[in-house]
């Protein structure tokens, strides 16, 4: 393997860039927060974060991880599992479409 192959291979396994499973998430997050007439703002306090994180998190440019998805859940008065809920199986590499709200 060539040196310059070997570096692109590190740098995907070490780049944590978003992708179609964090905009998933992220419209998960929305919905319910809207649902229950919360702000951005709001939703930073309870969590300790600015409003322009949960931009970030509902717009999928930043991940949610696990241990903020059982906070979250806590929150927005839900099971963790309702951020999984009707996620769309597909082919690896494909994009995951949202349903409408």
């Amino acid at each position: 393997m060539s040196s310059k192959r070997a570096k692109q291979v590190i740098q995907r396994a070490t780049t944590r860039s978003t992708g179609p499973i964090d905009k998933y998430f992220g419209d998960r997050l929305r919905a319910r927060r809207v649902m229950l007439k919360m702000t951005q703002d709001g939703l930073g306090k309870s969590l300790g974060v600015s409003f322009q994180q949960i931009q970030k998190y509902e717009k999928g440019t930043n991940r949610i991880s696990a241990a903020l998805m059982v906070t979250l859940a806590k929150i927005l008065d839900v099971d963790t599992g309702y951020f999984y809920d009707e996620i769309p199986k597909t082919k690896r590499g494909s994009e995951i479409e949202t349903p409408a709200r």
